[in-house]
């Protein structure tokens, strides 16, 4: 009788450990504190942004026709246009300053007279990152401004092809970028702003107390960088493990430390044995790398080194090799809902692809990183 008490106790306690594990893991932050620091940040290089925004004017201000009053005759003119420079660089906030020149020639014919009117526009600008409560990013090119626009030997006046492209940039519709997947990240608040290195795009997770992300502070490699704070990763894991609950032969699965060095991982695992007969824990520690094909994350553990347990404690090496697939799978699906998606937007028949490179453990965080690119659409039919 003493005996079975003894084991009801323990089974309580146990029991009751877990459950207070699960229940701090699983809370979340259900307000967004008026000043919040990120525990995820996304950054765009200023270079792929003008890449893209360059693409857009190409398309929309390449080649256009206006119509036009010349010695009595209604002339058709036709224009064009080569984007020679387009940069964009931090202003305020979201707002972002456009740096544009551009090389045109007017074409038109008055009687059995070709006539050609070469010309340069310089002209200063604004655009802005836009983003949703859904975590839609676009780049929308806003106004062109302070326009200068200069031909030798000019006979027509200049300012219906400052009309034309006034018009133009009026009619864009903002450009898609991609997309953060708050809802299944459960991020709760965004902010976009330019900074001198980039356009940086912060998120608030709903984790409790998380551990917030130095800024950036230095211009980045590749086209953008993904930072996501270690706890914030750790309990997106823990939280999938203990909705998932019993894995088989009544253990549940707490994975609670995960730390990346550049492409290696470790995690700490814990077994708790909480049905059946003999409760107890025990700890492994996983070893394995971290790699990206074809834009997708592939973990695969290396290691699985044996740690401390609780008096009692069973064999389980057959229930670590099942945590450590489910566990690598949920942080495999983690991240590409962390990873910026694509809605296929296009220009001029090239379509934007977001690439994850490379994954980068440092201090504090992983790291993910890609490249945003137009690339032609023919080519990625083929």
């Amino acid at each position: 009788m003493i005996f079975m008490l003894l084991v009801m106790g323990c089974r309580k306690n146990l029991t009751d450990q877990y459950e207070r594990e699960r229940n701090d893991v699983l809370a979340t932050r259900t307000s967004i504190p008026s000043e919040w620091s990120p525990d995820l940040q996304l950054q765009l290089s200023y270079e792929s942004l003008s890449e893209i925004g360059k693409s857009i004017l190409v398309d929309a201000l390449g080649r256009g026709q206006v119509t036009k009053e010349i010695l009595g005759n209604t002339v058709k003119i036709n224009l064009k246009n080569e984007i020679m420079y387009f940069s964009l660089s931090n202003a305020h906030k979201a707002d972002l300053a456009i740096d544009l020149k551009i090389r045109g020639t007017a074409i038109w014919s008055l009687g059995s007279t070709k006539q050609k009117l070469p010309y340069t526009i310089k002209t200063k600008g604004k655009a802005t990152i836009k983003s949703n409560a859904q975590g839609n990013l676009k780049l929308h090119i806003k106004q062109l401004q302070n326009m200068e626009i200069s031909s030798k030997g000019n006979k027509l006046g200049l300012d219906f092809i400052k009309g034309w492209i006034n018009k133009k940039i009026k009619e864009q519709e903002a450009f898609d970028l991609g997309s953060i997947d708050l809802k299944n990240l459960g991020l709760l608040a965004i902010n976009v702003e330019g900074v001198k290195q980039g356009v940086n795009v912060s998120f608030l997770s709903n984790v409790p107390a998380a551990s917030p992300l130095t800024p950036f502070t230095a211009p980045l490699e590749d086209d953008w960088e993904l930072r996501i704070a270690e706890p914030t990763l750790t309990t997106w894991i823990r939280r999938a493990a203990f909705k998932q609950g019993i894995i088989s032969h009544g253990v549940a699965i707490d994975p609670y430390e995960l730390d990346f060095q550049d492409n290696t991982f470790n995690m700490l695992l814990r077994l708790w044995k909480l049905e059946g007969f003999g409760q107890w824990w025990r700890d492994y520690e996983i070893k394995g790398k971290a790699t990206v094909t074809k834009t997708k994350v592939h973990l695969r553990g290396s290691e699985v080194v044996e740690m401390s347990k609780s008096t009692g404690a069973g064999l389980s090496d057959p229930l670590t090799l099942l945590a450590e697939s489910y566990l690598l799978k949920s942080l495999e699906d983690q991240l590409h809902y962390a990873v910026p998606s694509t809605n296929s937007s296009s220009i001029g028949g090239r379509r934007l692809v977001v690439d994850l490179k490379k994954l980068r453990g440092e201090s504090g965080y992983l790291a993910a990183i890609g490249s945003l690119e137009l690339k032609s659409m023919s080519r990625q039919n083929k």
